[in-house]
């Protein structure tokens, strides 16, 4: 069995895409003792390596340890629910009418969750800003069809709890953090990107160098999923913002 690393990644990361699509973990374990089992007798000199049976086991590893740390995201016991909490804006990103803010720690139902948030887009809060808002807890929908946008999935695998379209908030304090100081960088390069290129240009720019897609045509955004590489547009580091 050459490159046994490799495998064992590849085995552990296919249990975190399992439990993300919020997927049966039955079926998924099957489906590898199956590969295994089939690999082994197609590749005899396979069955000699001890790691290469233990491929399950790092499966439903990465399956478990994802599920756990998604316990609190796709809890939905404070669904519906108007409350009071506070946190500081760790993401921020103008749509076409809102603006989507994301608030970090806040305090719901006495955990530390992360909240989306859909603003007025003159919305005068930025990124570090500490703030407290009030309104009705929801959660993403479900894709009700098959290829259908899964919102329910896409919001959980950021870590997303709930979403609330705030009825007033209040700027506790302004940002004054690292992650104040990465948007004010963004919005930098940004303006610069703009001021030389044309439109189209500078928003593919943009959303392949910060993940942000605000300003990317959406005809431009379908030729990128059409050709299979829409992942280059959502590559970010830990900060929130591509490594380059």
């Amino acid at each position: 069995m050459s490159r046994p690393l490799m495998w064992v990644g590849v085995a552990y990361t296919l249990g975190v895409i399992w439990a993300a699509g919020d997927q049966k973990l039955f079926y998924g374990t099957a489906g590898i003792v199956l590969f295994v089992w089939i690999t082994g007798r197609i590749r005899q000199p396979w069955k000699e390596k001890r790691l290469f049976w233990l491929l399950p086991v790092f499966f439903v590893s990465g399956f478990v340890i994802f599920d756990h740390a998604m316990t609190d995201v796709k809890d939905a016991s404070m669904e519906n629910q108007f409350i009071h909490t506070r946190g500081m804006i760790c993401q921020s990103e103008a749509k076409e009418k809102t603006l989507a803010v994301t608030l970090s720690d806040a305090d719901i139902n006495g955990r530390k969750k992360k909240l989306l948030l859909y603003m007025e887009k003159d919305a005068p809060v930025a990124v570090g800003d500490d703030i407290e808002v009030r309104g009705i807890l929801e959660k993403p929908e479900r894709a009700s069809n098959p290829g259908q946008f899964d919102g329910a999935s896409y919001y959980r695998s950021k870590g997303i709890a709930y979403i609330m379209r705030p009825d007033g908030y209040t700027i506790v304090g302004k940002g004054n953090s690292y992650p104040a100081l990465l948007d004010k960088i963004k919005k930098f390069w940004c303006g610069r990107y703009q001021s030389f290129l044309n439109e189209e240009d500078a928003g593919v720019v943009r959303a392949v160098l910060t993940g942000d897609k605000a300003e990317m045509d959406e005809k431009t955004e379908q030729l990128y999923i059409q050709a299979g590489i829409v992942h280059v547009l959502a590559k970010k580091c830990t900060s929130g913002y591509i490594c380059v």
